[in-house]
């Protein structure tokens, strides 16, 4: 399709066929220190949530303390930037493997930090039938209604802490894999027009 000029004449339809990644995030490439600092960061986040939180009983009962500590477990941390970033610049580099295995350390990392905050669903999930219809019928909890009744709904099928942890590790190997196959697919397939 052409677009009209003042004087009638039919120029090219511009279209920009490239993320702009550096734009969007901030950082000049993959091995951009900002990256490796931001991730250090994240981690420090999420060790600092847990730390708060593990230790204390009180938000499983009281909906304010529960609040409070759902506001800050939903907040992102540093390290989703460097992730994100990471994973569009692989679908736009499929074939870069220094890229990949940034990537996957990178993950690595932050699954591992994660980890130390698989007790907070866990244990909210547990929690007696009579809190969790307090909870869902708590003002202050509203935004997190949905959430909650999800997860007391589904606590039937989640096991230990060791065996989430386990199933984690090995999860994101087998789902990885999957989506970095799909992806190499897709993205050396053409199509003739």
């Amino acid at each position: 399709m052409a677009k009209k000029t003042k004087d009638k004449t039919e120029q090219p339809l511009v279209i920009k066929t490239e993320w702009d990644l550096r734009g969007i995030f901030g950082y000049e490439d993959f091995n951009d220190p900002k990256i490796d600092k931001d991730v250090k960061k994240g981690i420090r986040q999420i060790k600092a949530f847990a730390k708060k939180w593990s230790n204390r009983d009180d938000w499983l009962t009281d909906p304010k303390v529960l609040k409070e500590a759902l506001d800050e477990y939903e907040v992102s941390t540093a390290a989703d930037s460097p992730i994100y970033f990471l994973y569009m610049l692989e679908d736009v580099n499929l074939s870069n493997t220094d890229i990949k295995g940034k990537l996957q350390k990178i993950s690595d990392e932050i699954s591992k930090a994660a980890e130390q905050m698989y007790f907070f669903s866990l244990r909210l999930e547990k929690v007696d039938k009579k809190i969790q219809k307090k909870f869902l019928k708590a003002a202050e909890l509203g935004k997190y209604h949905h959430w909650l009744k999800d997860l007391f709904e589904h606590a039937k099928y989640s096991l230990s802490e060791a065996e989430e942890k386990i199933l984690s590790r090995t999860f994101s190997t087998r789902s990885e894999l999957w989506v970095s196959s799909l992806g190499k697919e897709l993205g050396t397939s053409t199509i003739e027009y």
